[in-house]
């Protein structure tokens, strides 16, 4: 008896502050209405999708740093970029800067007019 309480003491707990938990309680495609729900009230928007694969950015350049989203929302007024961060870091705002910079560049298309009305937002929830 003693050894299985041991045993279960020892077990590694994720807690929400992980990317891998946020996207299994989240990002599962059948969960995603918890999500979804949770952002159009906090939000006053309509969640059109939820990008619920891998989503890399600066594909095709070998010589920038990849970056991996951990979610992309697809709203009725434009795009809102997820990032999970487990705790503060000296460089955190400047990473996730990166982020919100590369979401729109992604969005601006040539040949196509600048739309200031888009709006392309970022939620970072850090836990520190």
């Amino acid at each position: 008896m003693g050894t299985k309480l041991l045993e279960k003491e020892t077990e590694k707990f994720y807690t929400a502050r992980y990317d891998r938990a946020f996207k299994e309680i989240f990002l599962k495609e059948k969960n995603q209405r918890l999500l979804k729900k949770l952002l159009e009230q906090s939000l006053k928007t309509k969640i059109l999708s939820i990008a619920q694969e891998t989503i890399e950015r600066n594909q095709g350049n070998v010589y920038v740093r990849r970056k991996n989203l951990d979610a992309l929302i697809k709203t009725e007024q434009g795009l809102i970029g997820i990032e999970m961060n487990s705790k503060m870091r000296n460089y955190l705002h400047t990473i996730n800067a990166a982020f919100q910079c590369d979401n729109y560049a992604h969005y601006t298309y040539k040949g196509k007019e600048y739309d200031e009305e888009f709006i392309i937002a970022q939620i970072n929830y850090t836990l520190d």
